[in-house]
């Protein structure tokens, strides 16, 4: 029997399903749940949401897995036995994988699999992965087993499909909003660049004058001025570390986790920190009440909007030449929460301000508009 089969070998597939926030890597609580139920419904130690690409099998959501395949969440294509549901697009069953040639061994042989039972998980009409359990000792599933099955699948792929309309951040807007945040980072990272080379001397002539003490009557004077020198530039490379760690945190968390759930509070403290670049030189912001409020959008799309605003909103202020910076506010009306940004520029550029970010949210959600002194962003709530 053969280590690894390509099943899927020179199949069309159409890749758009996977389209959304499919193929994030955030953890999803709603197909954890799914896999966990599972592996206590098949009594099996491993389930998963498995996603087959073109080389790869991702594990969208799992139980049970160890070692490098739960650190990669994935594996080769071809060593798997989900590809086989996606080829076929029906429910597909091994009960001792050792003496069944229609699976690849390399599992088998590492991991010990000896017992699969997977169903098809669609996105739109097409079979983007499987739900399956695996066991370690050769068994067969019961009917009842393969009917719990079939329905959790139904469960499965009924949040892929959220996942897939699920908003993600324009990519121009996205582009757009982090531009003061790289702009900031450069800045910071300028002294830690030229602080090593600097600190490296400082620490060799420390270490010369070291040396010289008794040989040199004025080593006192070199130890110390070279302390003093290697404390100096330490002390400015420490400072430059402390500015680019929010700014960091925040980038990750506004794209690194993009489709996680947000706060209008959350929401307005990363916009801040972000787009700080211009905001610092212009009175930086004043910050009003804002609630806590649980968004509907994500938090890459609340963050890259209300930063692009900040933003835009900055640089109005450096061009007019004020230094009144920007005032934020939030409150709660109904189901919805508006976040209010005001600064002393003219009408006009406001509205022009909104409308620069407005056109990359074309559903209008968020709702972008500007009115007397202010702009304000219109979220519906979680």
């Amino acid at each position: 029997m053969r280590e690894r089969i390509d099943a899927l070998e020179g199949i069309e597939r159409d890749w758009a399903a996977y389209d959304g926030e499919v193929l994030s890597g955030a953890d999803d609580p709603t197909l954890q749940t799914i896999v966990s139920e599972l592996a206590a419904e098949l009594e099996v130690p491993i389930a998963m949401v498995s996603l087959v690409l073109r080389r790869t099998q991702l594990f969208r959501a799992h139980v049970g897995l160890s070692g490098e395949l739960e650190r990669l969440h994935a594996t080769d294509r071809d060593v798997s036995f989900c590809q086989f549901v996606v080829r076929d697009g029906q429910r597909f069953e091994v009960n001792d994988a050792q003496t069944d040639d229609r699976v690849p061994q390399t599992l088998v042989r590492t991991l010990g699999v000896r017992a699969y039972l997977g169903f098809p998980l669609k996105v739109g009409d097409v079979i983007v992965g499987s739900l399956c359990g695996v066991d370690t000792r050769a068994r067969s599933f019961t009917d009842a087993q393969k009917v719990r099955l079939a329905a959790l699948a139904a469960q499965a792929q009924a949040r892929l499909a959220e996942l897939g309309r699920a908003p993600r951040a324009p990519a121009p807007v996205v582009a757009s909003a982090m531009q003061p945040a790289i702009a900031e980072l450069r800045n910071v990272v300028a002294p830690l660049v030229s602080g090593v080379p600097a600190a490296r001397v400082a620490s060799e002539e420390l270490k010369v004058a070291l040396r010289a003490r008794g040989a040199l009557p004025e080593w006192a004077t070199r130890t110390a001025e070279a302390a003093s020198d290697l404390g100096e530039i330490l002390g400015e490379m420490a400072d430059a570390t402390n500015r680019l760690r929010p700014i960091l945190q925040a980038v990750q968390r506004t794209v690194g986790e993009a489709t996680r759930a947000t706060t209008a509070e959350e929401t307005v403290h990363l916009a801040v920190e972000i787009a700080r670049h211009h905001l610092r030189h212009v009175g930086g912001v004043s910050l009003g009440r804002v609630p806590g409020d649980a968004l509907k959008a994500p938090v890459g799309v609340a963050v890259s909007a209300a930063a692009a605003l900040l933003s835009s909103l900055g640089l109005a202020l450096q061009n007019a030449g004020r230094r009144s910076g920007v005032n934020v506010l939030a409150e709660r009306s109904g189901e919805v929460v508006a976040i209010r940004f005001s600064a002393d520029v003219p009408a006009d550029v406001l509205k022009r301000c909104a409308d620069e970010v407005a056109v990359h949210f074309p559903q209008g959600d968020p709702a972008i508009s500007a009115s007397g002194s202010a702009l304000s962003l219109v979220f519906a709530l979680g």
